[in-house]
């Protein structure tokens, strides 16, 4: 995760795998959001497990076997106050 560069792919030992999936979450009425992108860990309870969340995604590169989502990310402050920043994932397809 982090900002696009130009330095190479990531190597497999800095990936996190998951599965992908769209989801809702309670706190997300009062964001007026219906659905959010997230990678939720693959042997996780279907109700936790979420490791990074994406609000608003975007496709915006497709180059096999990876995918490029742009989309807003939110993230705490430490006080509470939530904020977000725009925040670009490389997704590796793995079959």
């Amino acid at each position: 995760m982090g900002a696009l560069d130009d330095r190479p792919v990531p190597s497999p030992s800095q990936w996190v795998k998951g599965i992908l999936e769209f989801s809702s979450s309670s706190s997300d009425a009062t964001l007026k959001v219906r659905r959010r992108l997230v990678l939720r860990h693959a042997m996780a309870n279907p109700d936790k497990g979420v490791i990074f969340e994406l609000y608003r995604p975007e496709l915006i590169d497709v180059s096999h076997p990876n995918l490029r989502i742009r989309g807003i990310e939110p993230t705490s402050l430490g006080s509470g106050a939530p904020c977000a920043m725009v925040q670009d994932w490389l997704v590796l397809i793995d079959g």
